[in-house]
């Protein structure tokens, strides 16, 4: 399908459906900062994009939730390679795959929010969100977070859970929440 658009390099998230659409979640091109939301419309052969929805960031994991009918994104401060971050933490967004608008940043009252890793919606309207950071080019080692598992709730705006991982699981954890086909939730 080639690029969405001229500031999007590398894809990290895709979720098809929602407005009959299949929605990435892209890290900026070389030296860039702040990726792309876009949708891609397979009946006309059309991609949309979406940026600076958060000033900064890239949009690296997608989920949706069915009861409010919308996506929610997850962000990272991750720039394209040779740049530096310019965002100091990541956020959750909303967006409305039929309005096609963005509708609310939040960080669900975590203070120090990481990067949003990976997100993946449960069957009661709940979200699994796997926070962490690597390193970026540049910065120096403390600016990377080890990974930890949120248990939010969109509908109420809050965390019900937050627990950090084990070292064990490493620190680089994009996109590693999934559900089998039994449904049961699986990290990798």
């Amino acid at each position: 399908l080639g690029r969405p658009d001229d500031q999007s390099l590398r894809p990290y998230a895709l979720l098809a459906g929602p407005g009959n659409r299949i929605w990435m979640g892209s890290a900026p091109d070389y030296g860039k900062t702040g990726g792309t939301l876009a949708s891609y419309e397979p009946v006309i052969d059309k991609f949309q994009s979406y940026g600076n929805i958060v000033a900064g960031c890239s949009p690296v994991s997608l989920c949706w939730l069915e009861r409010q009918q919308k996506l929610l994104v997850g962000w990272s401060i991750e720039p394209g390679t040779g740049a530096r971050p310019v965002a100091s933490k990541g956020a959750f967004s909303f967006f409305d795959p039929i309005a096609l608008e963005p509708t609310g940043i939040t960080d669900f009252g975590l203070s120090d929010l990481s990067d949003v890793r990976s997100l993946l919606a449960t069957d009661d309207g709940l979200v699994f969100a796997l926070l962490s950071r690597r390193q970026f080019d540049g910065e120096a080692a403390h600016t990377g977070r080890p990974p930890a598992l949120a248990l939010i709730d969109p509908m109420e705006g809050r965390v019900i859970d937050h627990q950090p991982l084990p070292p064990a699981c490493g620190s680089d954890l994009p996109n590693c929440l999934f559900r089998d086909q039994e449904g049961r939730f699986w990290g990798m």
